[in-house]
């Protein structure tokens, strides 16, 4: 990515976003994705947001730009706007906040876990 895409991501959010800073909106993987961990939403990510675990995947809050392009490539419903998470799912806000830490950046070619 650009810095100039960085730079008008960051203008974006401090003129648009209705939120206070360093609490913009992001997407968070669920429990549906444990497993499974297919690979199509790291391969629309523009920013490299996907971390990956060894059964399933999480998105770093730091890095996703809330551009959505995830929610309809997953086969499994997993991803939702952290704003819409199913009320028995919440625990996986703070689960992809801190596990991504230590995560490595997923790059989309990891063997898909599911039985299809």
């Amino acid at each position: 990515m650009s810095e100039t895409f960085f730079l008008g991501w960051s203008n974006y959010k401090d003129s648009y976003c209705k939120c206070e800073p360093d609490q913009y909106m992001t997407h968070v993987v669920t429990s549906a994705c444990v497993n499974h961990k297919y690979q199509d939403c790291v391969a629309v990510c523009p920013v490299e947001a996907f971390r990956e675990l060894p059964t399933y995947l999480v998105i770093d809050p730091d890095e996703c730009i809330d551009c959505g392009a995830c929610i309809a490539e997953c086969p499994v419903e997993a991803i939702f706007a952290d704003t819409d998470v199913p009320d028995d799912q919440e625990n996986w806000i703070e689960k992809n906040e801190t596990e991504c830490v230590d995560a490595e950046i997923a790059e989309g070619d990891s063997p898909i876990l599911a039985d299809d």
